[in-house]
């Protein structure tokens, strides 16, 4: 499933580029040169792209369900994943792998125990 391989790939690159990825995420853009701000928005819309397009996917093969606001269910996975920099480390209790698990879970699964209401 694409879905499963972006969250590893995303999470594991936290492992690979922990401190980059620290200060990709606190940056205040507004610092930057207006040629670099739009270098850097212009890669997050991509990026917000490329997750819209995953979940479009999804929705078509039927691996997801064809309600979805696709905006909002793509922001919510950004920022589950984007912010790791604030507490995720690559020699902490859990690897890249058993963070994506538990994403993938709670992202595809819900955290409602089968059966139960609200």
């Amino acid at each position: 499933m694409l879905f499963r391989s972006a969250i590893v790939e995303r999470i594991r690159a936290f492992d690979n580029y922990h401190t980059e990825m620290t200060v990709f995420f606190q940056e205040n853009f507004e610092e930057l040169p207006e040629e670099e701000r739009d270098i850097l928005r212009n890669g997050q819309r991509e990026d917000e792209c490329l997750w819209s397009e995953i979940i479009k996917e999804g929705i078509k093969k039927g691996e997801f369900q064809n309600n979805l606001d696709i905006k909002i269910v793509t922001k919510g996975i950004m920022g589950m994943c984007h912010w790791l920099y604030k507490w995720y480390r690559n020699d902490g209790r859990l690897s890249a792998e058993n963070v994506s698990d538990i994403f993938l879970d709670l992202i595809l699964n819900g955290i409602k125990k089968t059966g139960m209401e609200g």
